[in-house]
C-alpha cells in the first residue's frame, strides 16, 4: 500500500517544538502502514498518534492543558489516578482521548471529590471533547468515592462526548452536570453505574443536553431522573438516538427512572428517536415522569419500563404540562416483551403507556401512528 507522506509519530517535524518519539507506538504504527486493508480506522489511528501530545499521569495532563496553547489533542498513554493539582480547568478548544489500542482509566482517589473536569469560567469559556475516531478507550472512574461532585461539570462553554469515552462509577455527584447557558452533546459512548445523592444519577441538564448516540445506563438518583434530570431556566433535552436504559429513580416521591423533567413553563424535552427501555421508578414514569414544560415525541421508542404506580411508561404530571405524540412507540400492556408495566395499580388504571393527571391514561400500546396530545383530542382510553 501507497504510506507517501505519513511518518512515524515524532517525526513529522524537528527542532525545539517537535514532539518527542512515541517509541511505544512505533510497532504499532509499522504494523497498521503494512495492513493490505487500508481503512478509515486506520487512517483516523495514524492521526491521531501524529497529531496528539502523550500524557501517562494526571500531572502530566493538567500541565498539558495549562500550558499548550491552542487547540489541542492529548493522548493518555496509560491509567493512572486523579491524584495531584485536583479538578482540571479547560478554557480552550481541547480533545481528550486515550491512544490507539490503549484503555486508559482515570480513576478518582479517596480524598478527591472534586469534578475531574471543569468546562470553562467566568473568565472564560471552554470546549473539551472526550473521545475520538481512531483512539482508544478513555474512561473516568469515580471510584464509589462518597460526597463526590459530578465527573464533568460544564460551567462555562461545552462539551462533546464520543465513542470510547467513558464516565462511570461516579457517587453522589452524578456523571455529568450542565449549568445555565451551556451545552453538552453526546454522541457516542457511554454514562454508567452512577449515582445522585438529590436528582439525575447520569446528567443533570440546567442548559441544553443533545443525545444523538451513546448509552446512558444503570445510573440512579435518589430522587428523580435515574438517567437524565432537565431544569433550569433554559433546561432542554433532546434525542435524536442512543439508548437510555436500565436506570433508577429510587424515591416514593421522585419518579423518572429514565428521564425527570422538572416543573417550570420553559423546561423541554423532545425525542425524535433513540430508545428509553427497562428504566424503574419507585415512584410514577417509568420511562418519563413530566414535571412541568412540554415532551414532544416524534420518533423513538419507549419500552420496558416499570413505574410502582402510574405511567409505567410516560407520567404528566397535570393539565398544563404539555405531552404531545406524533411519531414514535410508546409500549403498553400488549406489548409483550417490550410492554411498560405499572406494579401496584391494584387492579385500578393506571397508564401502563401513558398517564395525564388526573384521568388521562393510554393502556395499550400507542404505535406511529397513534398521535396523543394531552391538552385534547383522541387516542385515550378515558
Amino acid at each position: 500500500m501507497n504510506t507517501q507522506g505519513i511518518k512515524p509519530p515524532g517525526q513529522a517535524g524537528s527542532g525545539a517544538g517537535a514532539k518527542k518519539p512515541l517509541r511505544r507506538f512505533l510497532p504499532l504504527f509499522l504494523a497498521l502502514t503494512a495492513c493490505d486493508n487500508w481503512n478509515l480506522p486506520v487512517k483516523d489511528s495514524i492521526a491521531v498518534l501524529n497529531a496528539m501530545t502523550p500524557v501517562s499521569s494526571w500531572e502530566e495532563l493538567k500541565s498539558a492543558v495549562d500550558t499548550i496553547a491552542g487547540p489541542q489533542l492529548i493522548g493518555l498513554t496509560k491509567s493512572f489516578p486523579a491524584a495531584g493539582g485536583g479538578t482540571i480547568t479547560v478554557s480552550r478548544p481541547l480533545t481528550i482521548t486515550a491512544a490507539p489500542g490503549v484503555t486508559a482509566v482515570i480513576t478518582r482517589p479517596t480524598g478527591f471529590t472534586g469534578s475531574f473536569f471543569e468546562v470553562g469560567t467566568h473568565l472564560g469559556s471552554g470546549d473539551l471533547t472526550l473521545g475520538r475516531p481512531g483512539g482508544g478507550t478513555l474512561v473516568l472512574d469515580g471510584g464509589a468515592v462518597s460526597g463526590s461532585s459530578s465527573l464533568i461539570a460544564i460551567s462555562y462553554g461545552s462539551c462533546t462526548m464520543q465513542d470510547g469515552a467513558e464516565l462511570r462509577n461516579n457517587h453522589d455527584g452524578g456523571g455529568v452536570h450542565v449549568a445555565t447557558g451551556y451545552s453538552f452533546t453526546m454522541n457516542g459512548g457511554t454514562i454508567s453505574g452512577n449515582t445522585a445523592t438529590g436528582n439525575g444519577g447520569g446528567v443533570y441538564v440546567d442548559g441544553a443536553f443533545t443525545m444523538n448516540g451513546g448509552t446512558i445506563s444503570g445510573n440512579t438518583a435518589a430522587s428523580g431522573g435515574g438517567g437524565v434530570y432537565v431544569a433550569g431556566p433554559t433546561g432542554a433535552f433532546t434525542m435524536n438516538g442512543g439508548t437510555i436504559s436500565g436506570n433508577t429513580s429510587a424515591s416514593a416521591s421522585g419518579g423518572g427512572g429514565g428521564v425527570y423533567v422538572a416543573g417550570l413553563t420553559g423546561y423541554s424535552f423532545t425525542m425524535n428517536g433513540g430508545a428509553i427501555s427497562g428504566n424503574t421508578a419507585a415512584f410514577n414514569g417509568g420511562g418519563v415522569y413530566v414535571n412541568g414544560g412540554a415532551f414532544t415525541m416524534k420518533g423513538g421508542a419507549i419500552s420496558g419500563n416499570t413505574a410502582a404506580f402510574n405511567g409505567g411508561g410516560v407520567y404528566v404530571n397535570g393539565p398544563t404540562v404539555v405531552f404531545k405524540k406524533y411519531g414514535g412507540v410508546i409500549y403498553g400492556m400488549n406489548g409483550g416483551a417490550m410492554n411498560n408495566l405499572v406494579t401496584n395499580n391494584s387492579g385500578t388504571p393506571c397508564g401502563h403507556a401513558v398517564y395525564v393527571t388526573p384521568s388521562k391514561r393510554r393502556e395499550s400500546t400507542a404505535g406511529e401512528r397513534d398521535d396523543l396530545d394531552s391538552t385534547g383530542g383522541g387516542g385515550w382510553d378515558s
